[in-house]
């Protein structure tokens, strides 16, 4: 997820959104990729990231 909009140091002007992540599989769904590993980038306006054993959610804004 990433903002694309007008720079802002107002965090509360950013929309909020929710994405859900699960691991990658393959192979007919015989293959996981390891755990998720995430980050937030950089810049003013933070993320919230909480991981729920092999899915991850990723919220921005407010």
């Amino acid at each position: 997820m990433e903002w694309y909009g007008p720079g802002t140091d107002n965090c509360t002007q950013l929309t909020s959104s929710t994405v859900y992540f699960g691991p990658p599989k393959g192979n007919a769904g015989t293959t996981t990729a390891p755990p998720p590993y995430n980050t937030t980038g950089s810049g003013p306006c933070t993320s919230n990231v909480s991981v729920y054993g092999e899915w991850m959610r990723h919220y921005n804004g407010y």
